[in-house]
């Protein structure tokens, strides 16, 4: 008689593939905290985590994009707002799911996310109005497809943090040479550094590319007015001096930078004047949010003295005359709006 061998056959159940990969657009469920933040451009916000309604009350929006074969962004879904000021979670938005269509569940992806002020329609828009945008680094995703399904399989892991900036212009307001009193001989060819904006503006940082910019639009006539020149060596910017000249000028320029306003000194210039130990100083007290900026002369008492004024370094006008004490004399006050740009200079005129 034959034994009769029960077999046993496992079955085990396949799991489906969807045809469309979803995704936990969400940074603020990776274990780690992966946040947008303000620039620098935004002063006393820089650093922190953005939230709406405390950028001079902007609100921004996230957008998550599938980055193409060929680099092109394909929005996958809807925007996602920033959360209120009052969060606990600054810096993170409020996504949800997000469907990238036409790519099967588990094909490896590559995505990015974008920022932008939500009074624009694109980040594009927002860019080019000079507000607020920014984005992420690319960044790689693939559902592991595990076996049961995890609640983590679709989170973006390797998404990183990143900053938003303004994309806005360095704005002027005024400039100002004068000659200053504890000057020397300048030797030929001696070169000055420049401040790089990064660290000598005050109130809050101007980002370097900005500023070197605005020097290298501005800086060169003025500078061959007074026979100098402008070096860039190992990507920092110096002013070369005339031969043979004596003292150095204070180059004063005030302005705004992404609606934050700056005031900068340097003592860059040459300017060629007879030998003397002892002569008119120029400078620029520069005001507080309340008080506006004013040129002062810093002279020899009892002398008096003739304040010009000049565009360009050739044609000279007067602003007035004024006798120097041993305090600082007031000569105009010079509003941070202005939109003109002008060199002073003082002329002793004796006792």
């Amino acid at each position: 008689m034959k034994q009769l061998v029960p077999i046993l056959l496992a079955t085990f159940a396949a799991q489906s593939v969807a045809a469309d990969q979803t995704v936990s657009f969400n940074n603020n469920n990776l274990g780690r905290p992966e946040l947008v933040t303000f620039g620098s451009e935004f002063g006393a916000l820089a650093g922190s985590g953005v939230r709406n309604g405390v950028a001079d009350g902007a609100n921004f929006v996230a957008q998550l994009n599938l980055v193409a074969a060929d680099g092109r962004l394909i929005p996958a879904g809807r925007t996602a707002n920033f959360r209120a000021s009052t969060t606990a979670l600054p810096g993170t938005w409020s996504g949800g799911t997000r469907t990238i269509a036409g790519v099967p569940q588990g094909t490896p992806i590559n995505l990015k996310v974008r920022v932008w002020d939500s009074a624009y329609p694109s980040f594009e828009a927002a860019a080019a109005a000079n507000k607020g945008t920014g984005e992420s680094a690319v960044f790689s995703f693939q559902d592991p497809l595990n076996n049961p399904l995890q609640a983590t399989d679709n989170f973006m892991f390797n998404f990183r943090g990143f900053s938003i900036n303004k994309n806005c212009p360095l704005t002027p307001s005024w400039f100002f040479t004068t000659p200053n009193a504890s000057g020397g001989r300048v030797h030929e060819n001696e070169l000055w550094d420049i401040p790089d904006g990064t660290t000598d503006f005050e109130p809050q940082p101007v980002p370097r590319e900005d500023w070197y910019a605005f020097l290298r639009s501005v800086v060169p006539p003025q500078a061959a007015a007074l026979g100098g020149s402008l070096v860039e060596l190992d990507g920092r910017l110096f002013y070369r001096h005339a031969p043979n000249t004596y003292g150095y000028v204070n180059f004063f320029i005030t302005g705004q930078h992404c609606d934050a306003p700056f005031v900068v000194q340097m003592a860059i210039l040459s300017y060629t004047v007879l030998p003397s130990p002892k002569r008119p100083c120029l400078a620029l007290n520069p005001g507080s949010a309340s008080t506006p900026a004013e040129l002062v002369l810093r002279g020899l008492a009892p002398n008096r003295y003739r304040v010009e004024k000049s565009a360009d370094l050739a044609a000279w006008q007067p602003v007035g005359e004024f006798v120097a004490n041993y305090s600082e004399v007031p000569v105009q006050a010079l509003a941070t709006n202005a939109t003109e740009v002008l060199f002073f200079r003082a002329v002793e005129l004796g006792e």
